[in-house]
């Protein structure tokens, strides 16, 4: 019986991704994709795998620590973050290293041709604090806005990747962040801030379909930013 239901759940997951990438290749195009053939589809998957190149970086390190940061859990090391990769940039790129140690900090913007990688004992532990997080051009369930940056940034760069066995701790919980959501079995109570009444005004602006740059959110509105 296990091995049928997981045959089951196989086929049924190679049908998703066969109607998801017919609805992708069907609304990228002017004209509705017709297939003549069962194969047509793969072989469009195919076209479009060959189109995605890994990164490829320098053999150049930048540790973090070089740069003032210290794993202590405790220190914040936005700055040190920002200098390194900075430095890694300018440079001509390579890889911004975190090494092992816990490393608190706030919104991490990558920028080209850096390599974020995490060392295996390493622990980026991101702050708590909303401010900690600078407004940016971001998304919000998919819809653009003026919002927090994203725990892990970048806008307008090119041959980045995160990379390691470490850990992206976003450092949650029913008394930061989660509430914001306004579900009480996540922390929310009367008298506390939450998404709706944000998340209904965006959506509005989204459906009237005003310039991104106008929808100005963050402080006070509780719409969450994104981790990546």
């Amino acid at each position: 019986m296990s091995n049928t239901l997981l045959n089951i759940r196989r086929s049924i997951l190679i049908l998703a991704g066969f109607f998801m990438l017919a609805f992708v290749l069907s609304c990228a195009s002017k004209q509705k994709t017709v297939w003549n053939s069962s194969s047509e589809p793969w072989m469009e998957m195919e076209k479009l795998r060959a189109k995605i190149k890994a990164p490829v970086f320098p053999v150049h390190n930048f540790s973090i620590t070089d740069y003032g940061a210290v794993g202590d859990g405790k220190t914040k090391n936005t700055e040190a973050f920002r200098k390194a990769i900075d430095a890694c940039n300018k440079g001509g790129g390579g890889r911004v290293l975190v090494p092992d140690g816990t490393f608190l900090t706030g919104a991490i913007h990558l920028k080209s041709n850096v390599d974020l990688h995490l060392a295996d004992n390493a622990t980026v532990l991101f702050s708590r604090d909303p401010e900690d997080y600078p407004m940016v051009f971001t998304r919000w369930e998919g819809m653009e806005l003026m919002n927090y940056s994203a725990f892990i940034y970048a806008y307008g760069q090119e041959n980045i990747a995160v990379t390691g066995n470490g850990t992206l701790d976003g450092n949650a919980d029913n008394e930061n962040w989660w509430y914001w959501c306004g579900a009480k079995k996540f922390g929310w109570k009367e008298g506390l801030g939450r998404q709706n009444p944000a998340r209904d005004s965006l959506h509005e602006l989204n459906h009237q379909k005003t310039k991104a740059q106008t929808r100005v959110f963050g402080r006070g509105y509780f719409l969450r930013p994104n981790f990546l």
